[in-house]
């Protein structure tokens, strides 16, 4: 059993939900990421890396003499050189806080006091400078003094003493860290745009939901349509005895309003119908199908008045149910096989044309014209039979103005004399090949066009 449509509702709607609460879990997660790092993760880095520069700055003036202020500016102002994009200033005091060396700009609120007695500063402290944040690292260490007992040359032998403590300092720059992690940036831009497009897209899918399911049951509504349509429509070709036809229609659109059918009728008659509904569409469809259910239910054929009646009446009828823009061309006759007469009422319909071959070998062109205006337009219109012997041999071809007024890229009409000439040389073939050949034509002349009209066409070979 197929789920019914609430159940299929409810389901849609909390894939929608949990869309959006996934959207909302992803944005909420790339966003405490980024927070995280640039905040928790680089602090901690702009720290080890300050304390790591201290102990190598430590671990090169260890065996330095302290007493040489010359020797260590110069190391100092080296590192800093090597460094000079990541540290602000690099210092060294002795126990009593007195400056021994120091290279960079070092802030007069950091600068050694000179005073003695002062407990040892925070190893690490976070300040704001003139270029930016810093970390500064505080390392305290000891100093391995060569002994020079028993050397009279000078030089140093003999164990190492301790000297008295020394304090490296070293201020790093935060943004130095910080820039290693800007590619974060970036993954923020891309998971924040993700997530809002995301929830941006189920909450248009979300507001535009009843509108695709009111498209799909309107879709499947035309598919109905075109169905019902094709069935009213007559087969694609067919014998019947007195004669052999075929037919097609082509819709513009998903429905037409074109309408083709021959039938029998009592008497042995046998009617050729074609109409062309004004427009285009289900509104054209619907009028069409009012004509075909007219023209099978009413009595049109027992003599010339029933005919010309029957056309009033139907033309009172569109005039009364349908808008003035509404209105139809109609080419309805029957073929008596016992006379060959040919009897029709042509209501503002493009003329058929019988084609007919005389001994010598050239075509007559009869074009059946008579009847009366288009139906539906006119409340008082009047309409006359006409009638048409009809020869073995002859081919009568229907057709709308979707044929005949196919239109090119150059806006150029296919026409008439084009539809003749496919006729003449297909005319020793059968009427599925004539009428193929004839859309093939006009397939061929429009190319890439779209199709502006209807296309109907109808071939009526008389045996």
């Amino acid at each position: 059993m197929r789920p019914s449509y609430y159940s299929r509702t409810f389901l849609f709607k909390t894939c929608i939900a949990a869309g959006v609460a996934l959207g909302i879990i992803l944005l909420t997660q790339t966003i405490w990421s980024y927070v995280y790092v640039s905040q928790t993760l680089t602090i901690q880095e702009v720290q080890t890396d300050a304390l790591r520069k201290a102990q190598s700055i430590a671990a090169t003036a260890r065996d330095l003499d302290v007493g040489d202020p010359i020797l260590l500016n110069a190391v100092l102002e080296d590192r800093l050189d090597d460094w000079k994009n990541d540290v602000a200033w690099i210092q060294i005091t002795d126990g009593g806080g007195h400056l021994l060396a120091s290279a960079g700009k070092v802030p007069k609120e950091h600068q050694s006091s000179g005073r003695r007695g002062q407990g040892p500063p925070q190893d690490l402290e976070n300040a704001i400078t003139e270029h930016g944040p810093v970390t500064i690292a505080r390392l305290p260490m000891t100093r391995n003094r060569p002994s020079r007992l028993n050397n009279p040359s000078g030089e140093f032998r003999g164990p190492a003493q301790t000297g008295p403590p020394i304090r490296v300092e070293v201020a790093v720059y935060v943004d130095s860290i910080s820039r290693t992690f800007d590619f974060l940036l970036r993954y923020l831009i891309v998971g924040v745009s993700a997530s809002l497009a995301l929830m941006g897209s189920l909450v248009f899918i979300a507001v535009r939901f009843n509108r695709y399911v009111r498209g799909q049951q309107i879709e499947g509504q035309l598919d109905l349509a075109r169905r019902v349509q094709t069935d009213m429509l007559p087969a694609r070709s067919k014998s019947m005895g007195q004669i052999d036809f075929a037919a097609d229609c082509i819709p513009a659109w998903d429905v037409g309003g074109d309408y083709c059918d021959v039938f029998h009728l009592g008497g042995g008659h046998i009617a050729v119908v074609i109409g062309d509904i004004s427009g285009k569409g289900i509104s054209a469809a619907l009028l069409m199908a009012l004509i075909h259910g007219a023209i099978q239910s009413i009595s049109w054929t027992r003599s010339p008045a029933d005919h010309e009646l029957a056309s009033r009446s139907l033309n009172a009828l569109l005039c009364k149910k349908t808008a003035t823009e509404r209105y139809s061309s109609l080419f309805w006759g029957y073929y008596e096989p016992n006379s060959s007469m040919l009897r029709y009422v042509n209501a503002g319909h493009p003329p058929p044309i019988l084609f007919r071959r005389n001994g010598n070998g050239d075509f007559e062109l009869l074009r059946l014209e008579r009847g009366g205006p288009v139906l539906g337009l006119l409340p008082e219109g009047q309409y006359e039979q006409g009638e048409q012997s009809v020869m073995a041999t002859d081919l009568l071809v229907a057709f709308s103005d979707g044929i005949i007024e196919a239109p090119n890229a150059a806006n150029e009409e296919f026409g008439e004399a084009r539809l003749i000439e496919v006729v003449r040389d297909a005319w020793n073939t059968s009427p599925e090949n004539i009428r193929d050949g004839v859309l093939s034509a006009v397939r061929n002349f429009i190319k890439d066009m779209p199709v502006a009209d209807d296309q109907t066409l109808v071939v009526v070979r008389f045996n």
